[in-house]
């Protein structure tokens, strides 16, 4: 049977150019811009796990070049809950990286990003990096005391 027989179905197109996307929440509210050279089901997929949306949009651009200042531009513009602005050349200044968390407190990732969520904290990404902002230790301290410190916590003995 086709799918186009089907009542009611619609197509998800899945690009492969590059374009800026958003995140949305059921109202159409933007939650997030963020942008992909290739692949937006991966990106997407990458966010699913971090973020809590319930639509995706996109504007498919000519090039890479158009793509970053498309992308800089809304979220300037725009500025969604979970993008933040970092001034040029002050990339990390007051920010705490993901690691030296982990290093303090002995608590996995998945804590902190959680801990970050529930209570409303950026991550802000930098390459591989993940940093966030220095209210995220009292965060990580109240989502601990609330859920218990072993809550997805676990790291297998070497």
């Amino acid at each position: 049977m086709n799918i186009i027989k089907i009542k009611g179905s619609r197509e998800i197109e899945m690009q492969n150019k590059p374009c800026v996307y958003f995140l949305t929440d059921s109202q159409g509210e933007i939650l997030y811009i963020g942008k992909s050279r290739k692949h937006l089901g991966s990106r997407i997929t990458a966010h699913l796990y971090e973020k809590q949306f319930s639509r995706v949009f996109y504007i498919l651009c000519k090039g890479f070049n158009n793509m970053n200042d498309k992308e800089a531009e809304l979220i300037k513009k725009i500025r969604p809950k979970y993008n933040m602005i970092i001034p040029a050349g002050k990339e990390t200044r007051g920010l705490i990286k993901d690691t030296e968390i982990k290093s303090k407190t002995g608590l996995d990732r998945r804590i902190i990003q959680n801990a970050a969520k529930e209570y409303d904290i950026a991550m802000v990404v930098i390459g591989s990096r993940k940093y966030y902002e220095p209210k995220i230790m009292g965060a990580i301290q109240k989502y601990v005391e609330k859920k218990g410190k072993n809550f997805l916590c676990y790291k297998p003995k070497k």
